[in-house]
C-alpha cells in the first residue's frame, strides 16, 4: 500500500520559491501518494494567479490578510486529507526522495515528529535542531542551537525547524496545532514541548536533505526573542521562568552595546 502524505506549505509573497519548491516535491515523491496544499497568506505579488495557472493539482488557500505561519499551517492541517503531514517552507527545495525509512518513523510509538537534514542555497550544512531554553542558552542565541553536521544516525532532539516538519495528524490535533500567540518564529519550538509533554520523541533524520533560502537580519533577531519570551511564560513557572526573562534582557543588552560600540 502507498503511503499517503498531505504536504503543507505557508506562502506570503514567495512566487519566486513556488516553482522550484513544488517541483522538487513531486521528483522525490515519486511511489507516494501526495497532496499538496498551499496556504497564502494575501500575498501581493502575484503567488495566487501563478499557482492557479502553473499547478492547478495544488489545494489553494487564500487568506484576505497575513495572519502568521502557525495559524496559517493549522488551515493547511484542517483542510489536509492524508493521516501523514509534511510542514514544508515555501523557500525550500527537497533534494533526496522521502524514503520509506524516513516516514516509516512516524510509525513508532514514541515518535511525535521527525525533521533531517537542512542546507544553504550553497549546499553548506545549516543547523535545523535545537535545546529547549535555558537561562544560560538564552544568553546567545547560537547556545540554542544543536549541531548535528557530522551526524550519521538518527537522534533524539529537543526541537526540529518548522521548515521541515514530519508528524502525524493525529498528533498535530492533539495538541492543538500551532499556538495562534506564535506570528512568525519560536512556534516550532513551541509545538515540540508541546510532543514532548505527550511522552514523545522528536527525531533528527539526517539521510534526507533539503536547502533552505533562509535569510537573516537584525528584527529576525527581536522576533525570535519575543517568541522566546512567549515560550518561557508559557511553558516555565518560578525562579526558572524569571532566570530565562532575565537571560533574553542580557541578550537585548549585549546586542545594544555591540551597536554603540561599532
Amino acid at each position: 500500500m502507498k503511503i499517503k502524505l498531505s504536504i503543507v506549505i505557508v506562502n506570503y509573497n514567495g512566487k519566486k520559491y513556488l516553482k522550484p519548491c513544488i517541483e522538487s516535491i513531486h521528483n522525490n515523491c515519486l511511489g507516494l501518494l501526495y497532496e499538496i496544499i498551499v496556504v497564502d497568506n494575501a500575498s501581493t505579488d502575484g503567488s495566487i494567479k501563478y499557482l492557479k495557472k502553473e499547478f492547478p493539482e495544488v489545494v489553494l488557500l487564500e487568506n484576505y490578510e497575513n495572519i502568521g505561519f502557525g495559524k496559517a499551517n493549522n488551515l493547511g492541517v484542517q483542510a489536509s486529507k492524508y493521516d501523514t503531514i509534511l510542514l514544508l517552507n515555501n523557500d525550500t527545495i527537497l533534494i533526496d526522495k522521502l524514503s520509506n525509512k524516513l516516514l516509516n518513523l512516524l510509525n513508532q510509538d514514541i515518535v511525535g515528529c521527525v525533521g533531517v537534514k537542512m542546507l544553504d542555497s550553497k549546499k553548506n550544512y545549516l543547523v535545523a535542531t535545537g535545546y529547549f531554553p535555558s537561562f544560560c542558552r538564552l544568553v546567545k542565541l547560537s547556545f540554542l542551537n544543536k549541531n548535528l553536521k557530522n551526524e550519521k544516525n538518527t537522534v533524539g532532539v529537543d526541537w526540529v525547524s518548522g521548515s521541515f516538519m514530519l508528524l502525524k495528524k493525529n498528533i498535530f490535533n492533539k495538541i492543538k496545532g500551532f499556538d495562534s500567540d506564535y506570528f512568525m518564529y519560536v512556534e516550532d519550538v513551541d509545538l515540540c514541548m508541546k510532543i514532548h509533554k505527550l511522552g514523545l520523541q522528536c527525531l533528527y533524520f539526517p539521510d534526507v536533505k533539503y536547502i533552505h533560502f533562509v535569510g537573516y537580519d537584525q528584527s529576525r533577531d527581536d522576533l525570535i526573542l519575543n517568541g522566546f519570551k512567549r515560550f518561557v511564560k508559557k511553558h516555565y513557572k518560578g525562579a526558572k521562568m524569571y532566570l530565562c526573562l532575565f537571560a533574553i534582557q542580557l541578550n537585548i543588552l549585549f546586542k545594544k552595546i555591540i551597536l554603540i560600540v561599532k
